[in-house]
């Protein structure tokens, strides 16, 4: 099997076993590369809206393991958890080890008879404490964006994970209003931050930006129920 015919099928895996609500093939995150299979799943409760993201490493072989599981730790600046997922009939007791003492997790991929592709979680994988920008970063490709009240990851887009229709726009009084009358998110940048730690960019502009999600919104707008 391809390595890139493996992508399309481990994303279904991660959505299936892992409960993944969100999943991308090959994200391209800054300074970080390419993660061949990224997703995340909601792991908050009554009090909490905790997420994780689940980043593997796909291979079509166990050749080079260590090289190979050396990749899927590279993903610890961005994912809470990391995986490598191959091809073999079964994972040697020295590549567990070697997969353990890196802190990633090991997915078994084969195929049936049938031609029908399988997987199973070997291995589980710990979890990981990111870079939290990195972090961020990552979830934005996904087209999630990080609420900073409750903390929940919410899809900020609509069409495409490039695109902001889920958020309103603000950068003055009353957004929170307009966005919670049209059931959206918040997103409004930080002016007055940017310009105190030299964050401003050419054209007095800023990336500085935070978000509220639409539950939030709701809750905090004036006059909502």
């Amino acid at each position: 099997m391809a390595e890139a015919d493996l992508y399309a099928p481990t994303d279904r895996f991660m959505e299936a076993e892992f409960g993944c609500w969100e999943t991308r093939i090959k994200t391209n995150v800054r300074d970080v590369g390419e993660i061949d299979v990224l997703g995340v799943r909601y792991l908050g409760g009554d009090l909490s809206g905790q997420s994780e993201l689940i980043a593997v490493e796909v291979k079509p072989s166990t050749s080079r393991f260590a090289v190979s599981a050396g990749q899927a730790h590279g993903y610890s600046v961005v994912a809470d958890r990391c995986y490598l997922a191959a091809v073999c009939e079964e994972f040697s007791p020295a590549q567990v080890m070697i997969a353990g003492r890196l802190g990633v997790g090991l997915i078994r991929i084969w195929q049936t008879a049938a031609g029908q592709t399988r997987f199973r979680e070997v291995l589980t994988a710990p979890a990981n404490q990111p870079v939290e920008e990195l972090r961020l970063q990552a979830a934005e490709r996904l087209g999630l964006a990080q609420c900073s009240l409750c903390q929940t990851l919410f899809r900020r887009y609509l069409d495409k994970p490039e695109d902001y229709k889920r958020v309103h726009r603000s950068q003055g009084a009353g957004g929170l209003d307009t966005a919670a009358a049209a059931d959206k998110g918040l997103v409004w940048w930080l002016f007055e931050q940017a310009a105190e730690f030299g964050r401003i960019a050419p054209g007095d502009t800023t990336y500085l930006r935070r978000y509220l999600c639409p539950a939030c919104t709701t809750a905090l707008a004036p006059g909502r129920p």
